[in-house]
């Protein structure tokens, strides 16, 4: 069943893999346990059988029209199952592979090497929405706080701990 449901949400073509494919069902039902517990693949499955699932044996429209109507009925525990297969979609290697072979840079783990990137160059990078200024160090002005009592402050804000 839940590799029926995330092939009507990835179904995939000559470029890109279906999400069953590439394993996303079985990435999908280990994330819904471990964020929202071992109750929620069953929701979701009788969510789908309240719709007209399962989704085996019917047609690609009939297929959409029950996850459509799935997403209607219950729209946030269809939130959390849609997120949670675009993320496994996007974790798998063979999607990167192919989002590679379109040109473009993509990492599995990106924010270890980060992608590629221009240098910075002030006359293209520099912001031009006027917003906000540059003070050199030395022209910074102290606030004046000799009027506030601190301890007091300190003690009603952030409790007694020292």
């Amino acid at each position: 069943m839940f590799g029926d449901l995330v092939d009507v949400l990835i179904p995939g073509n000559e470029n890109w893999p279906s999400g069953s494919a590439v394993g996303v069902h079985g990435l999908l039902l280990a994330r819904l346990v471990d964020e929202w517990g071992e109750a929620e693949p069953r929701l979701v499955a009788e969510a789908l059988l309240a719709e007209g699932g399962p989704l085996a044996g019917h047609d690609p429209a009939r297929r959409r029209e029950i996850v459509e109507r799935f997403e209607a009925a219950r729209p946030n525990l269809f939130a959390r199952l849609n997120a949670a297969v675009v993320l496994a979609y996007y974790e798998s290697p063979l999607v990167a592979e192919a989002i590679r072979k379109l040109g473009r840079p993509y990492q599995l783990h990106s924010h270890l090497t980060g992608y590629p990137s221009r240098p910075f160059d002030p006359a293209r990078d520099t912001p031009t929405h006027k917003r906000g200024a540059f003070v050199a160090t030395d022209a910074v002005k102290r606030v004046d706080l000799s009027g506030l009592d601190l301890e007091t402050t300190r003690t009603e804000t952030w409790g007694t701990r020292r």
